[in-house]
């Protein structure tokens, strides 16, 4: 039986392109604090203080402002049951230094927030936990607007086993930063106490079923999303039947992706675009060609792009049995007829409209959440 999945093949039209450059976002931001010169210091002739610095108030940014994206409010709104790009709601979780993280309380409007569990593998002949690996490479690969939740899923009593090592793994790889950066990525890898049954609310329900075997996110939308295999195409073992092991940083193209969804919602919201839908939301297997009906005032507008997503067919399932192949190619090929000369032979006539890429080094049902040219994913 061929796989299938399901797929949105879109066309946008636009009538004008987007300003500016988009903020790079491989590290993190240097977050060094404004201070004032003056810190009013009691005035020794009258005793007030002294509180005219002769400068303006400086006000602290927000993390969106440090980052320069825009920030979207908090959706209350959540589902009884966890479904693929339904709303995520609020959570509070305890953390193994004895305090507690709620979303509402530290909602940006521009973060996006990675659970990862522990009991998947390292690879299939070490079964160890690919928690024995660390968190070394997180960093580099994360763009720096993202949280990661480390959960013991299950009702398993021996969690310390494994959230004890990582936590000291966490404090190492933070050790190795400069300041401003241990202060930021220390406020968003976070280790969650004991196991996921002994929490509540969404976070609990998505570990509970199939559709958080491989671990889950909420994007930057506030919408649930799931995650795959984890496996890192770059930690190859040849001596192994599926040669690449999981590795914790790979986990870093999740957002990365994410990133690239809120920007392209954002500049559609800001153009005045045609979206011209030629397949959707049906289930391919194999080939499957599509009709581009172009708008009659096609004159009126300047560029021409092409969206292909690829989703996995059940909603409410995780990658394994549900989604197609991880190595899925999207191919356009442009075809001109030319009545003087005649129809071109197919070499002369079709052009690839870009150099095709495996787009799931990831592993993930999220597909690869880096570039690819086609713009081909699978969104997870």
């Amino acid at each position: 039986m061929q796989a299938t999945r399901s797929v949105l093949f879109s066309l946008l039209f636009l009538t004008s392109a987007c300003d500016g450059d988009p903020k790079e976002a491989g590290a993190p931001p240097s977050l060094g604090g404004a201070s004032l010169d003056d810190t009013g210091a009691p005035d020794t002739d009258s005793g007030a203080p002294n509180t005219d610095t002769g400068d303006p108030p400086v006000e602290e940014l927000t993390v969106c402002e440090q980052l320069g994206l825009p920030a979207a409010e908090f959706n209350p709104e959540s589902t009884s049951i966890p479904k693929r790009h339904t709303p995520a709601g609020d959570f509070t979780v305890p953390l193994v230094d004895g305090s507690e993280w709620t979303l509402s309380e530290n909602w940006t409007g521009c973060e996006s927030y990675i659970f990862l569990t522990h009991n998947l593998a390292v690879d299939e002949a070490d079964g160890r936990s690919w928690w024995v690996n660390g968190i070394d490479g997180l960093f580099e690969k994360s763009p720096p607007n993202a949280h990661y939740f480390f959960i013991v899923a299950g009702s398993t009593d021996d969690h310390a086993e494994f959230t004890d090592p990582l936590a000291d793994d966490v404090a190492t790889q933070l050790a190795r930063l400069d300041e401003d950066d241990q202060a930021w990525w220390a406020d968003r890898i976070h280790v969650v106490a004991g196991n996921s049954m002994d929490l509540s609310g969404f976070v609990k329900k998505g570990f509970q079923g199939n559709i958080g075997r491989m671990g889950f996110a909420v994007d930057r939308f506030q919408k649930f999303r799931t995650l795959g295999s984890m496996a890192a195409v770059d930690a190859y073992d040849s001596a192994l039947d599926w040669p690449f092991e999981r590795r914790i940083y790979d986990a870093g193209y999740q957002p990365e992706y994410y990133n690239f969804e809120a920007e392209r919602q954002a500049r559609l919201d800001a153009e005045e675009a045609v979206i011209v839908e030629v397949l959707s939301g049906e289930e391919y297997s194999q080939y499957q060609d599509g009709v581009l009906n172009i708008p009659e005032n096609i004159d009126d507008f300047d560029t021409l792009e092409i969206d292909v997503v690829m989703e996995c067919p059940n909603t409410m399932a995780y990658e394994l049995g549900n989604c197609g192949a991880w190595d899925y190619l999207a191919h356009m090929w442009l075809w001109e007829e030319f009545e003087d000369e005649g129809r071109k032979s197919d070499d002369e006539a079709s052009g690839d409209t870009g150099e095709s890429e495996d787009t799931g080094t990831s592993g993930s049902d999220a597909g690869d959440t880096g570039p690819a040219d086609t713009g081909t994913s699978d969104t997870g």
